[in-house]
């Protein structure tokens, strides 16, 4: 199962947990975070906006790796993958 990191700004979504490890219905980001979605009801609008693009200012990796650098929402997700969501941090 691959478990997603979720970050502290985002832990109210999910019961204050900071990794879920979630079985795959399918086999892309766009399907885990929908998987995600049912688990955290509420996290999904944290990372897409209202046209389901996803946010600027969110970045998520699999694997280390940024999704915008890779398929995007359609990037493939294995079994042992760790998929991290972090949001940009702004401020002065």
């Amino acid at each position: 199962m691959p478990t997603v990191y979720i970050p502290s700004l985002m832990r109210k979504f999910s019961n204050n947990r900071a990794r879920i490890e979630l079985r795959l219905t399918q086999r892309t980001l766009t399907d885990l975070l929908s998987d995600l979605e049912e688990s955290c009801p509420g996290i999904k609008r944290q990372i897409f906006d209202d046209a389901g693009v996803m946010k600027q200012y969110v970045n998520v990796f699999v694997n280390g790796h940024e999704v915008r650098c890779l398929d995007g929402v359609s990037t493939v997700v294995e079994d042992e993958d760790e998929v991290f969501i972090i949001p940009a941090m702004a401020g002065g």
